[in-house]
């Protein structure tokens, strides 16, 4: 009924629908997007130590809150050799590019490296962990991460970024 067409693959589909409710049910749970959160911090904080243990400086930016506040953290890898790391990250979305850029919009994007983030895209890749294939997309922490999953990204980005460095 109406003036608006609208149509899909699963539109009114039973099944879809009861994977919807049972979707929100779970989202509703107390405690479940602070806890995505913390998964999300210790990732991109695990990341950013990944990177400078091989010898790149890293910026974190962490956007968060009610108000999204911008936390913004440099740190200066002990073997610097002028390749830098940027981690920004809102809730439990995360984009690694490599820059010395602070990257707040698709200017400061453009200046990253994408040899180096291919490098690390394929080295990721060889020990089973998919990234998006371009740096300008986020990869995504879900509620489906363990600690143990998210330690296993964790050690391979370190040799992954040790392969970005060439």
């Amino acid at each position: 009924n109406g003036p608006v067409y609208q149509s899909g693959t699963l539109s009114g589909n039973p099944l879809a629908m009861a994977a919807g409710i049972a979707t929100l049910e779970v989202l509703k749970q107390p405690g479940f997007y602070e806890e995505l959160e913390k998964k999300s911090v210790y990732l991109s904080q695990g990341l950013a130590e990944a990177a400078i243990r091989s010898g790149f400086s890293t910026q974190i930016i962490e956007i968060s809150g009610s108000d999204n506040q911008s936390n913004i953290k440099r740190i200066n890898s002990p073997k610097d050799n002028g390749d830098s790391v940027c981690l920004t990250r809102i809730g439990s979305m995360l984009c690694t590019f490599f820059t010395h850029r602070l990257v707040t919009d698709y200017q400061s994007a453009s200046t990253a490296n994408t040899d180096q983030y291919s490098r690390y895209f394929w080295a990721m890749l060889q020990e089973g962990v998919y990234l998006a294939p371009a740096q300008f997309e986020a990869s995504f922490v879900s509620s489906a991460h363990t600690y143990d999953d998210l330690d296993r990204i964790i050690e391979a980005s370190e040799r992954a970024f040790a392969s970005a460095r060439g």
